[in-house]
Parts: C-alpha cells; sequence; structure tokens
C-alpha cells in the first residue's frame, strides 16, 4: 500500500550502552564439521584492492551473540549462517534463532528468525547443528544461558522452515551434537557454562527427540565444548575446557553411549576454544587449544588413543577467544585461525607440517571478534572465515574471503544487533514508545517518543505534507530513563499532554498546545524490595467520572533482570482530572491484579483499554500466563476505579499485542490479539463478551498491530508486521474476516515492532507509522489509453493499456487486476494480461450491448492501492459472416434430381443481414457438380447409390449484403434405402456319391445393394424344383437329404429363395452334380457244394459285377483239386485246368467263362476243399468262397443206395425198379466202390432209355446229369 519514496526518518539512532558478560566469559563454539577445502593461489590483502559490496545488512537480531555454525539448510547447495541471539530482532521473542541464506558468492540474504521456548529473560547461548531426525535435512539445537535449557528446530524442508521446536529441560548453555553410541542417530551433549563440572548425554532417538540425560563429572567448571572422534573407533568423544582450570579433558564415546572417565590434559591459562585437526601429518587427532588469558594457542600432539603429549605453546592475539583449523595455502598442512577479541584482529598461522607454525597475515575487525566458523562461502574453492564480533553496541558477522595463502579481503559485514532502542522489560521485543497525537492543536498528526539512551522524548510535528519537522527533544534528569508513554488530556484543559513511565516513577509532561510541553512532573512509586518498572502505558476511563486514568503493565525491577525477578502485573491509577493521579502518603497507588504469581515463565503482554459494553466505563483486556494458565484475562471497570476479573479466556500463548475495534460494524468492540506469531480475532457478543477465536493468517514478528479503512470503503483494514519482514494490509470484508494480501509487505529499512496509524498528509487517506518510518498511503492516477473497441473482434483484441505517473518514485511499477465493487458489473468480460493490456474476453456485438463498466486495481510496487472505474464502447461496423450450417447433410439413396437435402444458414455478428449462398471451388469442392442450389436450400443434381458412393464433399460460399463471405466445406451423406437382393451364391455344386443324409454341400451367400444386410434361405417350388426333396436348407447351409448314387443319377436341380431382413427377395435354380466314387467289384458265389472223389463238379452260380462296368481281374483256386474253364473267349487266362486259375477281361465275357467252370476232386481224397475267389477292379478287389465237401466211392455208393430208398418210399420208384437198381450197388467180392458206382449209374442210363425210368426219376438218381458223364470220364 505504500511507496518507498515516502518513507522518511522520524528519530536518529543514539548509542547506548550494553551490558556485556562477565569478564573472562566465553561461550563455546559448538565445533567441528569438515573445514577442509581445495586449495588455490593467495593474493595479499595488501596488494588487492577491496572488491565492492552491498556494503553492511542491518538485521537487527540482538545486543548478543555468541556462538556461529555453517550448513545448507535450505538445500541448494550454497552454505547458510546460523547464530543464536538475545533481545533476539524484535520479531518472535526475547531469544531465538537466526539463519542468514548464503547466495554463493559470500553474501546472504536477511536474518529469517525462529524463536526458542525459554521465556521472557531467555538468553539463546550456543548451537550445534545435525540430523536429529534422520530425515538428511540439518537440524540445530540452541542451548539457553538463563534458563539452562535447549530448543531443538527441526528443518522441515519447506523453504527452509525450522517449524515446531521443542524444548529440551535441563542444564543446556553449552550444546553439541555426535553420535556418542555409534548408532547412527545423533545425541545431544550439554554442559554448564561456569556454572557446574558435569557434562550431559541424551542419546537420541532418531526422530528429533532424546532419551534421558547422563551426567559426568570432569572436575572443573567448564566453558566450551565440542566433540570429535579421537581415537578412531568411530564414536563421537567429548572434549571439554575450563578457563579456570587451565584444563582441557576429553570423555571418551563407549559403544552403550555412555562415556569413559574423563583424561585432563595442562594448556594454557584460560582455555576458552579448542580445533582437532592432525598437525603432524601421522593420521592422528592433535588438539589447538585457545588461552585467553595467556594469549597463546596450545598445540597437542596426539597418541591416537585420546591421550595426548604435553602441549607447545604458539603466541597469538589479544585475549583469543576462538580457534579454527584448515589449509589455507593448500599446502596439504593445517593452519591456524584465531579471533583476538582484546586487539580486534583475526590472525593466521601457517602449519608446518610437525606440529608448529609460522606467523600468517593479520586482519583488522572493526570490533572484538568472538568466534571463527570456516567455510568456502564463495565457492571459488579457498576456505573464507567468517568471523562473530562483538562489543556493547552490536553483534555482526563479518565475512573473510580467502584469497588461498592464508589471506583475507574483508567482505560484507552483517549485523546482527541494534546498537540502541532497549528491550525495556526483557521479553525479547523492540518497544519504541512511539504515540500518534495532535500535540499543537492543528489538526495535523504529530509523533512522539522515548529515548531511553538520552533520558528524553522526541517529539515531531506533522507538517501536513507527509513529512515532519525537526525533533523537538525534552530532557529528563540523569538516571531517569523513559521507556513507555501515553497521551492525553490528564488535566481538561483540551490540550494534548504526554504520561512517561520510567524505573520506579511517571511523569506528567503538561502540554501547551504548540506543541512543547511544560517540565516533567514527576510521581513516585513505591519502594519495597523491587521497583516498579511501567512496561506499557494506556488511558482510559475506568470508574466513567470523565477523567483520563491510567493502566499500567508493569514488571518488578530490581536494576537487572535475574531468575528471581516477580511476575509482571495489571495496575489501575484513577485520575483526579488535574493531572495528579491516585496517591498514598505522597506515592503512587495503583490497583494491582495478576500480580502475586511468581515463577521464570510466567509473561503479560500489552493491555488493551475500550468499553466492551457500552456502560460508559473503559474495560481492559490482557494477555498472561499466571502459573500454568495462558488466558486472556477480562476486567469490567467500575465506579470506584477498580477492576472486576469477569471473563477469562484460555489461549495456547501468552498474547503479546491486542487491540480493540469494531471489525464487523455491529456497533461494539470485538478483540484481536496475537496467537503466538499470527492475529487471531473474538468478536464481541453484544454484551462484553468473545466468541470463540477467528484464526486469520496475518503475522505479526512481534509488533503490534492496528485497525484503520485503508482504501476508503467504510470498512476496517488490518495492518500488521508480516513476512517477508514489513508491513501488510488486509482489507476488511465488514463482517470480522479480512483478505488475504495479494502483494507482499512493503519493506521497511529497520525492525520495528511498533506500528500507528493517521493521515499523515491530509489527503484523506490512513497513513502509517512503522517503527522510525512513516509509510504514506497515496495513489496515483490510473489512465487507459483506449476505451473503445471494434465489435465483433476475437477474444485477446486489446482494447487499451493501463498507466500510472508516479512523479515522486519513476522507477516505481504497477500491476493492475480487475476486482469487484461499484461498478465492476462487466469485469468478466474483460482480461488485463501482465504488461497491463486490457483484453477483451468475450466477443462484442454492438447491437447487444453497445458499453461496458469495469472496475481496475492499480497496486505499485510497496502495495500502494488505487481503484477506478472504467467506461468501454462498442463501436458498431460491418462483419463478414463467421460460419455457415446446413440443417440436414445427409439425402437417401436412389432419390431423384432435385432433391432437397437441407437449408442453409448463417452465422453473422451482424444481426438481421441477408445471404446468399453459391458452390465455390476450392479446397473440399470434388462434388459441387452433383448438387444444386436453389435459394438456401441445397439440392441434389443426380441419383445417388450408396453402395457406389457413401459421402459427397461441396465447397459453399455464404456473401452478405456488404459484400463480406465465408465458406465452409460440407459433407452431405447418403443414407441406404433397402433393395431386394440381386443374386444368391452357392460356395459348392458337387457332392460324392454314396455319402450319408445331411452331408454339407456348400453355403448360400446372398448379393445385396445394401451392404451388411442378412438373408434367410429356403427351397421354392417353381422351376427347377425337382429334387428339391432331395435337399434341406439349414439357415445358410445346403445340405442332403438322401445318399446319393452317381451310376443311379448323377445330377439334381432345386430352386432357392434369399429373403433380405426387410423381406425383400430373389430366386435361383441350382444344379447339384453328385460325383463319382469308386466302387469294389461285385461277386457272387454259390453255396456249399458236395463232389465225389476225381468226379467233375460244374459250379454253377459264380458271377462277378461293377458298377463303373471295368474290366475286372478274378482269380480262382482250389487245394485239392482242379478248375476247368470251359470257355475263356476275350479273356486273357492262366493256370486253366489246374488248381489255380486266373482270368481278366470284360465283366461279361468272365461271367461266360465262370459259368463253364468244373471242379475235379483229386482221385483217392475225400474231405473238404475251399475254392477261393478274388475280383479287382485294378484298386478296389472283393473276395469270396464255396466249401467243397469230396465224398469217397463208397460214400457215392451210400449216397445213391438212401435216394433210391427215398424214391421207393415217396412212391417215385417200385419195388422192381428198386431191385434192378440195388443189385448194382451190393459189393460183390472185391469189387471196388467205384466200379460198383459206374455200373449203378449205368443201369440208371439204361433204364431211362429203355422207358423203365422216366427222365425225371433218372436226374434224381444222376443228380446234376452229369454225374455218369464225369464218372465215365473219369474211367
Amino acid at each position: 500500500m505504500f511507496n518507498r519514496s515516502w518513507i522518511r526518518k522520524l528519530f536518529a539512532r543514539p548509542s547506548r550502552t550494553i551490558r556485556k558478560a562477565p569478564a573472562g566469559c566465553r561461550p563455546g563454539v559448538e565445533a567441528l564439521e569438515d573445514r577442509t577445502v581445495p586449495s588455490v593461489a593467495f593474493t595479499r590483502i595488501d596488494q588487492d584492492p577491496v572488491p565492492s559490496s552491498p556494503g553492511i545488512q542491518d538485521l537487527q537480531l540482538g545486543w548478543s551473540s555468541s556462538d556461529i555454525a555453517t550448513a545448507d539448510f535450505n538445500a541448494d547447495g550454497k552454505l547458510d549462517l546460523a547464530v543464536p541471539t538475545f533481545e533476539f530482532s524484535s520479531i518472535y521473542g526475547f531469544g531465538g534463532l537466526a539463519i542468514f541464506y548464503g547466495y554463493g558468492d559470500g553474501t546472504f540474504s536477511d536474518e529469517t528468525a525462529f524463536p526458542t521456548f525459554a521465556g521472557p529473560l531467555a538468553m539463546p547461548f550456543s548451537l550445534a547443528v545435525a540430523d536429529f531426525n534422520n530425515d538428511g535435512k540439518p537440524d540445530v539445537v540452541v542451548g539457553d544461558w538463563y534458563y539452562e535449557d535447549s530448543t531443538v528446530f527441526i528443518n522441515d524442508g519447506v523453504n527452509s522452515q525450522f517449524r515446531n521446536p521443542h524444548q529440551v529441560d535441563g542444564i543446556a548453555d553449552l550444546v553439541a551434537a555426535a553420535d556418542i553410541d555409534g548408532d547412527g542417530k545423533a545425541d545431544l551433549v550439554t554442559a554448564d557454562y561456569y556454572g557446574g563440572d558435569t557434562v550431559f548425554v541424551r542419546r537420541g532417538n532418531g526422530d528429533g527427540t532424546f532419551g534421558a540425560a547422563a551426567s559426568y563429572s570432569v572436575g572443573y567448571a567448564t566453558n566450551f565444548l565440542t566433540t570429535a572422534d579421537l581415537n578412531g573407533d568411530g564414536r563421537a568423544d567429548v572434549l571439554v575446557a575450563g578457563a579456570g582450570s587451565g584444563k582441557v579433558s576429553v570423555l571418551l564415546g563407549q559403544a552403550d553411549g555412555s562415556l569413559a572417565a574423563p583424561v585432563s590434559s595442562t594448556v594454557g591459562a584460560g582455555p576458552k576454544s579448542i580445533a582437532v585437526a592432525d598437525f603432524n601429518g601421522d593420521s592422528k587427532s592433535d588438539l589447538a587449544v585457545a588461552n585467553s588469558t595467556d594469549n597463546t594457542v596450545s598445540v597437542l600432539l596426539g597418541n591416537g588413543n585420546g591421550t595426548f603429549q604435553s602441549g607447545v605453546t604458539q603466541a597469538v592475539g589479544a585475549d583469543p577467544e576462538s580457534v579454527a583449523v584448515t589449509d589455507f595455502n593448500g599446502d596439504g598442512k593445517a593452519d591456524l585461525v584465531a579471533a583476538n577479541f582484546a586487539d580486534n584482529t583475526v590472525s593466521v598461522f601457517l602449519g608446518r607440517g610437525n606440529g608448529t607454525f609460522q606467523a600468517g597475515p593479520t586482519v583488522q575487525t572493526e570490533i572484538e571478534p568472538f568466534d571463527l566458523v570456516i567455510a568456502d562461502w564463495l565457492v571459488d574453492g579457498r576456505p573464507d572465515v567468517a568471523v562473530l564480533q562483538s562489543n556493547n553496541n552490536a553483534s555482526q558477522v563479518r565475512i573473510l574471503a580467502g584469497h588461498g595463502a592464508g589471506y583475507f579481503t574483508p567482505g560484507n559485514v552483517y549485523d546482527i544487533a541494534r546498537p540502541v532502542d532497549m528491550d525495556h522489560d526483557g521479553d525479547g521485543y523492540y518497544d519504541p514508545p512511539i504515540v500518534n497525537a495532535d500535540f499543537n492543536g492543528d489538526g495535523k498528526p504529530d509523533l512522539a517518543a522515548v529515548n531511553s539512551a538520552r533520558n528524553a522524548i522526541s517529539v515531531r510535528l506533522g507538517v501536513g505534507d507527509g513529512t515532519l519537522a525537526d525533533a523537538i527533544e525534552v530532557a529528563y534528569p540523569s538516571g531517569v530513563a523513559p521507556i513507555s508513554m501515553v497521551a492525553g488530556d490528564f488535566d481538561g484543559d483540551g490540550k494534548t499532554d504526554l504520561i512517561t513511565g520510567n524505573s520506579g516513577s511517571l511523569s506528567w509532561l503538561r502540554g501547551k498546545g504548540d506543541g512543547t510541553f511544560h517540565n516533567p512532573v514527576d510521581y513516585l512509586f513505591p519502594t519495597s524490595e523491587f521497583t516498579y518498572l511501567p512496561l506499557d502505558l494506556a488511558a482510559g476511563d475506568i470508574n466513567g467520572d470523565g477523567h483520563s486514568d491510567l493502566v499500567i503493565r508493569f514488571t518488578p525491577f530490581s536494576g537487572h533482570f535475574s531468575r528471581t525477578s516477580r511476575f509482571p502485573g495489571l495496575g489501575v491509577l484513577p485520575g483526579n482530572g488535574d493531572g495528579t493521579f491516585r496517591q498514598n502518603d505522597g506515592v503512587l497507588a495503583p490497583f494491582l491484579y495478576l500480580s502475586e504469581v511468581a515463577g521464570r515463565r510466567n509473561t503479560m503482554g500489552h493491555v488493551a483499554v475500550g468499553d466492551i459494553d457500552r456502560d460508559g466505563r473503559s474495560d481492559v483486556i490482557v494477555g498472561a500466563s499466571v502459573g500454568a494458565n495462558e488466558s486472556l484475562y477480562v476486567f469490567r471497570g467500575r465506579a470506584d476505579g477498580t477492576l472486576e476479573l469477569t471473563s477469562q479466556y484460555a489461549e495456547s500463548q501468552v498474547s503479546r499485542h491486542m487491540t480493540m475495534a469494531d471489525m464487523n460494524g455491529d456497533g461494539w468492540l470485538d478483540l484481536a490479539y496475537t496467537n503466538q506469531i499470527h492475529v487471531d480475532l473474538r468478536l464481541n457478543n453484544q454484551d462484553g463478551t468473545f466468541g470463540v477465536p477467528i484464526a486469520t493468517n496475518a503475522l505479526t514478528l512481534g509488533a503490534n498491530f492496528s485497525f484503520a479503512d485503508m482504501n476508503g470503503d467504510g470498512r476496517l483494514d488490518l495492518i500488521t508486521r508480516d513476512y517477508p519482514p514489513g508491513v501488510a494490509v488486509r482489507l476488511g470484508r465488514g463482517n470480522g474476516t479480512f483478505e488475504t494480501p495479494s502483494n507482499d509487505p512493503v519493506s521497511v529499512s529497520v525492525n520495528f515492532s511498533w506500528l500507528g496509524v493517521g493521515d499523515f498528509d491530509r489527503d484523506g487517506r490512513i497513513d502509517v507509522v512503522a517503527g522510525n518510518q512513516l509509510m504514506l498511503n497515496r495513489r496515483p492516477p490510473v489512465t487507459l489509453s483506449s476505451s473503445s473497441v471494434l465489435e465483433n473482434q476475437p477474444i485477446g483484441t486489446i482494447v487499451g493499456t493501463f498507466h500510472t505517473d508516479d512523479p515522486a518514485d519513476p522507477d516505481n511499477f504497477f500491476h493492475y487486476e480487475l476486482v469487484s465493487g461499484l461498478g465492476g458489473w462487466d469485469n468478466s468480460e474483460f482480461t488485463i494480461d501482465a504488461a497491463g493490456n486490457l483484453r477483451t474476453a468475450a466477443v462484442f456485438d454492438y447491437v447487444m450491448e453497445s458499453s461496458y463498466s469495469i472496475r481496475v486495481r492499480c497496486t505499485d510496487s510497496v502495495g500502494v492501492v488505487t481503484e477506478k472505474v472504467f467506461a468501454i464502447s462498442v463501436i458498431e461496423q460491418n462483419q463478414p459472416p463467421t460460419g455457415i450450417g446446413l440443417s440436414n447433410s445427409s439425402v437417401a439413396e436412389n432419390q431423384p434430381v432435385g432433391t432437397v437435402v437441407g437449408t442453409l444458414t448463417t452465422t453473422d455478428p451482424d444481426s438481421g443481414d441477408s445471404h446468399t449462398y453459391t458452390l465455390v471451388s476450392g479446397e473440399g469442392d470434388a462434388d459441387n457438380a452433383s448438387f444444386i442450389i436453389d435459394g438456401n436450400q441445397l439440392k441434389t443434381a443426380a441419383a445417388f447409390n450408396l453402395e457406389a458412393k457413401s459421402s459427397y464433399s461441396i465447397r459453399v460460399r455464404s456473401t452478405d449484403s456488404g459484400g463480406l463471405w465465408t465458406e465452409k466445406l460440407f459433407t452431405v451423406s447418403v443414407t441406404n434405402v433397402n433393395e431386394a437382393p440381386t443374386g444368391i451364391g452357392l460356395s459348392n455344386g458337387t457332392v460324392a456319391e454314396n455319402q450319408p443324409s445331411g452331408t454339407l454341400v456348400g453355403t448360400f451367400t446372398a448379393t445385396d445393394p445394401d451392404s451388411g444386410d442378412s438373408h434367410t434361405y429356403t427351397l421354392v417350388s417353381g422351376e427347377g424344383d425337382a429334387d428339391n426333396a432331395s435337399f434341406i436348407i439349414d439357415g445358410n447351409q445346403l445340405k442332403t437329404a438322401a445318399a446319393f448314387d452317381f451310376e443311379a443319377k448323377s445330377s439334381y436341380s432345386i430352386r432357392v429363395r434369399s429373403t433380405d431382413s426387410g423381406g425383400l427377395w430373389t430366386e435361383k435354380v441350382f444344379t447339384v452334380s453328385v460325383t463319382n466314387v469308386n466302387e469294389a467289384p461285385i461277386l457272387v458265389v454259390p453255396a456249399a457244394q458236395t463232389v465225389y472223389e476225381d468226379v467233375d463238379l460244374a459250379i454253377a452260380g459264380i458271377s462277378v459285377g461293377d458298377s463303373e462296368g471295368d474290366n475286372l481281374t478274378v482269380n480262382l483256386a482250389a487245394s485239392r483239386g482242379k478248375l476247368t474253364l470251359g470257355t475263356t473267349a476275350g479273356l486273357e487266362v492262366t493256370g486253366n485246368g489246374a488248381g489255380s486259375v486266373s482270368l481278366s477281361g470284360s465283366i461279361a465275357n468272365l461271367n461266360a467263362a465262370l459259368a463253364t467252370l468244373v471242379y475235379r476232386g483229386n482221385l483217392n481224397f475225400s474231405g473238404n476243399d475251399t475254392l477261393n475267389i478274388t475280383v479287382s477292379d485294378g484298386n478296389l478287389s472283393t473276395s469270396g468262397s464255396v466249401a467243397l465237401t469230396i465224398k469217397s466211392p463208397a460214400q457215392q455208393a451210400a449216397d445213391l443206395r438212401a435216394q433210391v430208398t427215398a424214391l421207393q418210399t415217396t412212391g417215385v420208384l417200385s419195388k422192381v425198379q428198386v431191385r434192378k437198381l440195388l443189385q448194382f450197388l451190393e459189393q460183390k467180392g472185391n469189387q471196388r466202390d467205384d466200379d460198383r458206382v459206374f455200373k449203378f449209374l449205368r443201369q440208371v442210363t439204361k433204364l431211362r432209355g429203355e422207358g423203365i425210368l422216366t427222365q425225371n426219376h433218372a436226374d434224381a438218381l444222376l443228380g446234376m446229369g452229369n454225374i455218369l458223364l464225369l464218372s465215365m470220364t473219369r474211367r
């Protein structure tokens, strides 16, 4: 909200005296990190000019710092610095940790401050760096000298912040961190500073917490503590020094985390610091000890087991407070550097590599050097030295840039203390008592401030243009140092007076009405074992009598802050209306509250005074810790001038600052207060009680805060000190909540803890005083280069550029944004880019809207805000059409020429314009010839067939009435119309003969203009359906319904119909051919035959055949007889007349030959034989056989006898006939059987010839009619 050019210095910084640590007291350096760096050449300081630098950075950390360490805390690869401070900066509290982030060039950022958990008298004294929670980030532990405890800061790795610090109780003036037990977790080692002889070890848990302390006595008061692995066992050992004993001791770390008994070595007088290195190149740890009393450094060569040889002394400068080690000149030998407190020098001693040193360069420092740390902050490969230097007025870090030969160039100075502006109440905050009032009655705000160091107050009258007149100083008697102040009309004369709080008294400075004051009138507090120290003064009418009363926050004070100081309290002094206040026996007699509880951690914040219940009497609210309770205490004012405690609200931390204001506009005072480092709110319940806390993200960084209407909207805004340190304004919403600032806080060149507000330049806007700087709330004018825009322009068109002139600060820069509020109705239609250009966020149409209203906020580089409403005009102009539409983009196939496809329309910024449409050449015009445009109708110029072409591309132009046009490509799709199938296909039209019913013939497919249509198939009657019954259709498969014989029928005719999904169909006649399948030949054989020995038997009934009619080969074979074919015409025959005969030829010739087959059994053989027959067509063959029974002549004679007898029985033969026949069958002597048979057969033949036997009778006896012949032939 403020312009840097309007920051004015209000008060100079006079010097003051600061209490030093007791003579001989030197806090210990947490040492030992790896300080070895690469070596390069050096240039002597008297030959190398001092380089330019940014100069001194005033970090305002506190009035004493006693230790320093380095690490990369923010993981940017650049080393940073850590310093414990007390009277800490006015930011977080009385004591804490300050981090300087390195830039890698030997310069550092302003301090980032983190408070400890100590208390109002905290004195952070020493620190150590280690990874306490094993997350790979360096953490810090800070030891406190006053409270003798420590605070562990865990590096959260988020913007390098140390959040949620936690306290570790127990003696911890001096702290060190190392892995004592070798378990990979950092342990905490602590000791008392001059107050005891004990070392404490707390084993780390690896999560930032520690176990119980184990104690080890060293036998003398300690004043220095560090760790190192002195015996090479991988565990850290502990080293302590005792300035009063002239000794250093080693306590070796054990595997169980304990320490061995101390082993002491005598060194010089007043040992203050220990450094560990290998000084003689034997790979054993040696010691260098700075002896402040005899101005030497003792070098003790190590034995490698934690013990050391007698020391050799090296003279250094006066009062060496610290010693450190590295190789400054790159020769591989350890060198020394010592900080000599008494003569303001840093001296370098170059190592010879044998434990002795030669004097090197000496660098002069501005003030007393107190501690050293070595690292390569310039990142040039050469070791640099950071010197912590401190005197009565300041503490600083001086960077000495190494040149590689032990020589240094003095670099930047970083202040870490304020030489003036005392912290009067010992709570760690800078309390410059500055009041804002009109002291000369001219209606212009003036300022008054106390100057404790000069025992005076300074008044600067406002000129009314944002400047202040020279200071008017009011001196106090020697020894009366004002520390607090309040303004008001305490005597009722209408002129503004001042009352200051001093140690043990109050002073009334009666105003003359011209900006000057009468001499102070002093009022004493009662004296007892302590002195009243009024830390804070406020005025109000507690008893409602119309006179100003005083409310005092005080602390009992015994000349210095000690561990037995009483708890601060609250007092009320009713005013008498004449500049005097309630007294008793000539001394002030305040009513006291909250003052009887003692305890080192009890604190009280500033008081807030106001009428919270609207009863006409002022009430008081204060934040305090009373015993273990931290609360907001609400006191109601009574008519007798006393206070009544009516409410108490528990809080997590004492509220340092608070104020009352009507933050929600309901006419009741609400409460705002600090909760830790943020501002919390409690709204008045409209009865003097308050609601639940409302948290804000507003930081205060140790400063008070104010409420004022900074932007003139009638709502109170919140002004705080925020981070990065500066002034931040949060605009009020009028309901008790506030907006988050859009910019970083306005930077202020000094640390401050007081904020005041007023209209110092009388421009109607509230200005701010921050510490001793005035920040004017001025708003440069905002202009817009153009406030009109043509209609129909694309989104992002630049309307104009915002500009702001700031004559007071030509280098100022500005940020513009659209904000809600009066006149911001059309903000959403625009945007503002980073260059300040106003751009359109919509396409404007003059007919629809010709004017727009926007509200713009301009914020300058330091947060000054100006808001302004702008009217933006839209200029009408003919615009070309922007688009063409087609109501329908598809047409059915097979439609006639001239079919309407769709209607064309045009999108045109000029509403109501008329348009003509044409088909034009250009990209996408491939099918223009297939269409015509009739008015605004697109029509076909051809009949389309989807199956031939499914889409068409055309290019159409729309021309408006002014001749402007646009073109567009359209794709017209052809939609399908159901058409009948045009053909049927059968994947196969043949089937093999002799296949079973159901054999698949082929698969039907349909030809259909409608691609993708489905079809069913059926056998239907009609032409060509003769053989439909011989087939079936299964789905789209044609199958047989019978077994086919090629020889019987070789082709079949069927009629098939294919019907599509729409019921349309086509029919087709198919001829299915039967393919021939080669069949085995056919063989017919007769039944079993009986034949008589050596008698021909004509075997009838044998025949062969073949469906294909092929020539065949027949093989005949008998094993007990001969086979003879009567005819072999047309055949190829082998073996005729033998036991095996083969004949080949046509079927007819074969059957003719087989009909003449005669079998004759072998002579003298009777029994069984088999006639085997095989017929073959060359590929297939068929076999068969005829069983033959061969009977002997005796069996033949017996058979004939039986036949004759049977014929007689049946009446065929008469007895005479039988008698004539049987006589030949009778055995006569040796007559052979065949002879009997022969004679019998001959007789039968004879009787037939004689007519005695008929032909039938003879055939019955002769069998086949040739027996006689065969028999005869056989003879």
